[in-house]
């Protein structure tokens, strides 16, 4: 760490114009004098009404009686109401801002700039769009942010120059997503004091030092640990006098995290970084000193914070929800434990990934990680595929019709379809890839496709949606030529890359008109992958996903016709989705009892489930068991808790 923190080291009088007041002077609306105007009355149509003399009594305008004005005037300030003010002027000054990690972004390959062009119009529109939600009076979508100022400093950074207005909403932008990077965005040179004159206190400078080293000598490189135990008592801390005011201290835990953000600037450094985080022995009575851990490390999977004065769940409030991903949490040793013996309860939900509390098991493996998923109602499990076929039609016709597809389709055209069949093909190029491919997203990969595409999100118009559907066979030969020769997966050696549902569906045409009714026909849905073949070289040059739907009625010279083939291509994403869940080898009762045992005794799941066993599932008889073989059973019959 101590290297790591070394790369990233962070951490006039004006006067004023007095207007003599004199009651024959008027004013225009931005409260200028007019000089030599003429009053007018504005409150009638028509010749003006005779005016007085030029006394020095209360002059009018347009029937308003100026004292009456003013009084009232005073009267809005008096009560605290406000009056509207004149629009601010544009504000004046520049922020120069460095936005980096840019290298290798997805946008690099698309543009001869490795991208700049992409990333400042992302820059402008969101800052415009933001600056207008917050009611900016300066920019609109007729004068939006223009970033007309930048320079490239290398693959991986720009500095762009903006007005200071824009510049702070700029700088709001750091941590977001652009074509698959997290955007580093800092001021150049750090915030800028009003006078260029007035540099970091040397005082600042040795605290920032004081707490990298600090944090250097803290941290478990090998365990991924933090140690934040006895604050109070560290050298470095107290040498610098923070525990002397009760100011200071607030602002240490604060000025710890602000520095480790400024050492490791992404959420997903920190994640690899840390695993755990200890605050024992620091006499904390609320977490609310130490809140800013959840922001800094909000995927921590260890948290101690034994040995503190904690005494009720409000002392935890500030956290509650927080460390989505928690999966060990220490409270041993503070009031808690006797204040609110049952406190497990209600930490447990506050935590949905949490395994152990206090080094005991309160969730199963498998709990933890259905929980974890954050639904209430989990999506059924994968069961593979379902075919029912007892007369193995849709079989013979999966079978030929992946060869024919791959080797002549010509012959499967002529085999399966007619004048009535109906085919269209939907590119998806939004979709999710398979996260184990070390296929490089390439610009316009999906070129030999998209003219034709039929995705209903994009062609939006009904003619248009019309002409993409293929009617008949010539029109299906067609559009059969627009796709890339094809290699499928294996149907007999490499199953496991195949989903294949069949079920039985009516009516559908009946091609004789003997049954003007419909007759029985069949819904064949596949998914899979295909490589895209290189007709020269005979080599794959692309791998892709597919979903495949197919309607089958009677008819064609096998007895079997495509009433309508409509396919969905997308990138590749792997075959793991199609693989079924393993079935559960027990009941959720047994599976309960288990989890109760093992909470109860300390055992682990297999220990727990043995021991459940042999006394016939009755858990008082379990607990007999337990209880004599207790002095026998072996170490790794207990729960391990993940070390802190």
């Amino acid at each position: 760490m101590a290297s790591a923190m070394k790369r990233g080291d962070p951490f006039g009088n004006r006067g004023s114009a007095a207007k003599k007041r004199h009651y024959n002077n008027r004013s225009d609306r931005d409260g200028d004098v007019l000089m030599d105007a003429r009053p007018r009355d504005q409150n009638r149509i028509g010749k003006n009404k005779p005016r007085g003399g030029s006394g020095r009594g209360p002059s009018t305008r347009g029937n308003h009686n100026a004292a009456a004005l003013e009084r009232g005037v005073m009267r809005s300030v008096a009560a605290g109401e406000v009056i509207p003010k004149a629009p601010r002027p544009p504000p004046v000054g520049k922020k120069e801002i460095r936005i980096s990690n840019l290298e290798n972004n997805k946008a690099s390959s698309d543009s001869d700039d490795k991208g700049v062009s992409s990333l400042i119009d992302f820059i402008q529109k969101r800052a415009t769009n933001t600056m207008i939600k917050r009611g900016n009076r300066r920019i609109t979508t007729n004068n939006p942010v223009r970033i007309k100022k930048y320079t490239v400093e290398s693959d991986d950074a720009v500095v762009i120059s903006v007005p200071s207005d824009e510049g702070a909403q700029i700088l709001r932008m750091n941590g977001y997503q652009w074509a698959g990077k997290t955007l580093a965005i800092k001021e150049v040179g750090g915030r800028r004091s009003s006078s260029p004159t007035q540099q970091e206190s040397a005082q600042t400078t040795q605290l920032r030092a004081a707490l990298q080293s600090m944090l250097s000598r803290r941290y478990d490189p090998e365990s991924k640990l933090l140690n934040l135990t006895n604050l109070g008592q560290d050298p470095d801390l107290n040498a610098l006098g923070l525990f002397d005011m009760a100011v200071t201290q607030s602002k240490l835990f604060p000025a710890l995290m602000k520095t480790c953000d400024d050492v490791f600037k992404t959420r997903e450094e920190k994640r690899e970084k840390f695993l755990s985080v200890t605050l024992a022995n620091n006499e904390l009575t609320s977490v609310a000193p130490v809140t800013t851990l959840a922001a800094t490390f909000p995927d921590l999977k260890n948290l101690d914070l034994s040995n503190n004065k904690l005494n009720d769940l409000a002392s935890l409030e500030s956290w509650k929800r927080k460390f989505r991903h928690l999966d060990h949490l220490i409270l041993s040793g503070n009031p808690i434990e006797q204040s609110i013996p049952d406190f497990n309860v209600e930490i447990t939900k506050w935590y949905p990934s949490l395994r152990f509390l206090n080094n005991i098991q309160v969730r199963s493996d498998e709990e933890a990680a259905r929980s974890g998923r954050g639904s209430k109602n989990p999506p059924p499990p994968v069961k593979g595929s379902t075919v029912n076929d007892p007369s193995g039609i849709a079989q013979t016709f999966v079978t030929n019709f992946v060869a024919g597809f791959d080797g002549d389709r010509n012959a499967i055209l002529n085999t399966y379809y007619d004048g009535d069949s109906k085919f269209s093909f939907a590119v998806n190029s939004v979709s999710m890839r398979d996260p184990a491919s070390t296929e490089a997203f390439t610009k316009a990969e999906w070129a030999d496709y998209i003219k034709r595409s039929r995705n209903l999100k994009a062609i939006t118009t009904l003619p248009a949606r019309m002409s993409r559907i293929f009617t008949g066979v010539d029109q299906v030969r067609s559009a059969f030529e627009t796709i890339p020769p094809t290699k499928h997966a294996d149907l007999i050696t490499e199953p496991q890359k195949w989903a294949i549902d069949c079920v039985p569906i009516q009516p559908v045409p009946d091609p004789t008109g003997q049954y003007p009714q419909g007759v029985s026909g069949l819904l064949v849905t596949l998914h899979g992958e295909y490589h895209e073949i290189d007709v020269s070289t005979g080599q794959s040059k692309k791998q892709r996903s597919f979903d495949r739907v197919f309607t089958l009625g009677p008819g064609g010279p096998t007895g079997v016709r495509v009433l309508n083939d409509a396919l969905t291509l997308r990138a590749y994403g792997g075959f793991a989705m199609y693989q079924p869940e393993p079935e559960p080898t027990m009941d959720p009762q047994q599976a309960m009892l288990i989890a109760e045992l093992s909470r109860v005794t300390g055992m682990n799941e297999t220990y727990s489930k043995m021991c459940l066993e042999n006394g016939n599932w009755d858990p008082q008889t379990a607990l007999g068991l337990f209880e004599q073989a207790k002095p026998t059973l072996p170490a790794e019959a207990f729960v391990a808790a993940p070390p802190i």
